[in-house]
């Protein structure tokens, strides 16, 4: 459920397609770099950083209990949305298919749930190790996979 072109590792690199992320994830393992990417893609730059206001909001990621993004998890896929649930080795994510203005994403709220509103927030890419716990980032749930 990624979108490109987004930021990635430690020093934000950009990332303009899904195969250099993935020719720059293998080169991340090989030397035991943090393999983290950005939850979404930016439309401008400036001088090799994303602008916030150009963030493409085509997802909301939630975090919590399990169970709860679980239970909210079906009830946006029985709405016919995309939604995925994963572990980053760290904490429980839920990412639901939904385009949103950066605005509306600032005031969206589900009840025993945090929104993350940070457009800059990146996670450990599933199948990596998330080198601060040392557990690995999986997807645990895909609904309407597309």
């Amino acid at each position: 459920m990624l979108s490109f072109p987004t930021i990635a590792f430690r020093e934000n690199r950009i990332i303009l397609s899904k195969e250099e992320l993935e020719r720059r994830v293998k080169e991340a393992r090989q030397v035991g770099k943090s393999c983290e990417v950005g939850i979404y893609a930016f439309r401008e730059w400036m001088n090799s950083k994303p602008i916030k206001e150009s963030a493409i909001i085509d997802k909301i990621v939630l975090t919590g209990k399990r169970e709860v993004l679980e239970e909210y998890g079906r009830k946006q896929a029985n709405l016919g949305k995309e939604c995925m649930l994963i572990f980053d080795g760290k904490s429980y994510l839920l990412f639901v298919r939904d385009y949103l203005s950066l605005e509306e994403l600032e005031r969206y709220t589900v009840k025993d749930l945090k929104v993350i509103k940070n457009p800059f927030y990146k996670i450990v890419i599933p199948g990596c190790e998330n080198l601060r716990t040392g557990k690995k980032s999986v997807i645990l749930k895909w609904w309407n996979k597309k």
